[in-house]
């Protein structure tokens, strides 16, 4: 039984690369935006470049076009387009038909979303922010152990250092 033929597939997404590695995303779509109106996508995605000392990178945009008629449109005004870069070096843009056509979809949806409000760990941590802390006094008592027992003097043989009796909180001394 012959099978029938498949309809031709129409290539929509293009890619724009040798772009200066410094130009800025809204410089790039702004050049785009100049051959075709903005809501004639449903698709972009910039790749910045890569400007060191010993490499130059160029950045690239993916654009995925809603109308075929818009394919000429765009290679016509942005194909051999020459970009200058910050430091005065010419890109000449080529438009090419991307080597992959697909485009991403919508991601899934993450279960965890609006749960936060019954996770155990989550709920303790509010209610230890929300409880009064104790008010945090500064113990300066220079010698031995001070007169609240919060801080101590020790000796060793190669130093003396203060350090803080644990468990001990600094305030009125108890009676």
């Amino acid at each position: 039984m012959p099978t029938a033929p498949k309809a031709p597939n129409v290539r929509t997404k293009l890619i724009i690369r040798n772009l200066p590695p410094t130009l800025t995303e809204d410089a790039a779509i702004d050049a785009l935006h100049a051959a075709i109106p903005p809501p004639s996508y449903n698709f972009i995605d910039y790749i910045p470049g890569k400007l060191s000392a010993t490499t130059i990178r160029p950045s690239r945009l993916y654009i995925n076009l809603v109308d075929p008629a818009y394919v000429h449109r765009v290679h016509a005004a942005l194909h051999n387009k020459l970009f200058v870069s910050q430091r005065g070096t010419q890109f000449r843009a080529a438009v090419e038909y991307a080597p992959f056509q697909r485009t991403p979809g919508p991601g899934k949806p993450d279960k965890r979303t609006g749960t936060i409000e019954s996770d155990n760990d989550y709920v303790a941590l509010c209610a230890r922010l929300a409880a009064p802390q104790p008010s945090a006094q500064v113990c300066f008592w220079g010698g031995g152990v001070s007169p609240c027992g919060c801080w101590t003097y020790k000796k060793t043989q190669h130093r003396s250092y203060t350090e803080p009796t644990p468990g001990a909180r600094c305030g009125p001394p108890s009676s």
